[in-house]
């Protein structure tokens, strides 16, 4: 993988950690709103997926 693209994943990984955590604090706060509850928890979901896509990424290309 070319240095470029391999630091663009990086940093897009690093700010979607960032997003799992914001979520997950949002989440812990949004005990009287069960729907904004639901977006925050759909939020933290898409953003693991993103998380663990890019990392596989990553690695297949460190193996290559």
């Amino acid at each position: 993988m070319p240095s470029r693209e391999q630091d663009y994943l990086i940093a897009v990984l690093h700010d979607q950690l960032g997003d799992v955590e914001t979520y997950e604090r949002y989440l812990k706060n949004a005990t009287d709103c069960d729907e904004c509850a639901a977006i925050w928890r759909l939020l933290k979901a898409q953003a693991d997926d993103a998380v663990t896509r890019i990392r596989d990424e990553i690695q297949r290309h460190a193996v290559d």
